[in-house]
């Protein structure tokens, strides 16, 4: 049996785990404030400790539909890892809390079909081919972009763009369409085609290609990166026309997640309980005045049913909600207050 402590990294690549949860509500509100509080700050501990580990990466994300509600990206070059983080992240804000909709395990790769260097010399120019100190200059750029291509495929630095779609996909093997029964150079062709569609798109989406042939139930993963749905609606839109899809591939559901730092993540999902930063009068004036010099709260005179009221996601007593507001507009993060340094 292998050594616990052995490091299971993959001779090439990382691997890349997609979770998704849903966040039970129920069992939530059956923790203590204080046990509320612990969770969150248990959470973003094992965030940043994640993050802070060699070659990791760790992205939050609030799930646009009820299929779930939170959603991780993890990238880490060790299963020992992936693993433990996997079990972490599952039990961070308690028992039961949390549960599992969707996972999926992949590898980081490069493509099988990238361009080779002869392919790419009979695409110049013959006064480039005949002239071997100009074949040579274009032979190293372009051994210099595929480095980069390489890099960006194999050991890739996750974009901070908002938007992030998965779904995983298939090739079919059935019926009178099985893409492994093509020859590789018919294979070859149709993906340079369906490559093309995709540099379409540059600078608007960002692509990573993830393989899990036998790591899980579907042979890729696909993770888009954008910054509007609009750009993720229109390359797969397109990409459906392209006979590699249209005629070949089979996909999963697809899942759409915005990129949020924990504290909006928090705010997002509801796991704030009223009453949980209750902001008194002096306490609001003064971390006010702190900021901007001459505030000051005139009195509010309307009657009110209830004596509190939940003003940008902070519970306030009514006799200050407005006066909160105004800071509001004033404060750039009037969430980010922290009232108990105040």
């Amino acid at each position: 049996m292998t050594d616990k402590n052995t490091a299971l990294v993959p001779e090439d690549g990382w691997h890349c785990l997609h979770l998704f949860y849903r966040v039970e509500y129920g069992q939530w509100q059956l923790l203590s404030r204080e046990e509320q509080n612990a969770a969150k700050t248990n959470l973003s501990s094992l965030v940043q400790e994640v993050r802070a580990m060699q070659s990791t990466q760790l992205l939050t994300l609030a799930v646009v539909t009820p299929k779930a509600d939170l959603g991780f990206m993890l990238i880490t070059p060790d299963l020992h890892n992936a693993n433990s983080i996997e079990k972490r992240l599952s039990l961070a804000l308690g028992a039961d809390v949390l549960t599992p909709v969707y996972s999926y395990l992949s590898l980081t790769e490069e493509s099988e079909y990238i361009t080779r260097e002869e392919e790419f010399a009979q695409t110049l120019e013959p006064n480039v081919r005949n002239d071997a100190a100009k074949l040579a200059e274009a032979v190293n750029s372009f051994h210099e972009r595929m480095k980069h291509y390489r890099q960006e495929r194999v050991y890739p630095t996750l974009p901070d763009w908002p938007v992030v779609c998965f779904y995983n996909m298939s090739k079919r093997r059935g019926g009178t369409r099985n893409w492994y029964a093509l020859p590789y150079d018919e294979r070859r062709k149709l993906m340079k085609g369906h490559a093309n569609v995709g540099r379409e798109f540059a600078g608007k989406v960002k692509q990573l290609i993830t393989g899990s042939t036998g790591l899980d139930d579907a042979e890729w993963g696909v993770t888009l990166f954008a910054r509007d749905t609009f750009q993720i609606k229109a390359i797969v839109y397109k990409m459906r026309f392209d006979p590699v899809s249209a005629e070949y591939a089979d996909f999963g559901e697809f899942y759409i997640g915005i990129q949020l730092p924990l504290d909006e993540l928090f705010r997002r999902l509801q796991l704030a309980r009223m009453g949980d930063r209750v902001v008194d009068c002096a306490r609001l004036e003064s971390v006010c005045a702190e900021r901007h010099r001459g505030f000051e709260s005139p009195p509010i005179r309307s009657p009110r049913r209830s004596r509190y009221q939940e003003v940008d996601g902070i519970t306030v007593s009514h006799n200050k909600a407005a006066d909160f507001q105004r800071c509001s507009v004033l404060c750039d993060n009037v969430s980010g207050i922290s009232l108990e340094a105040a």
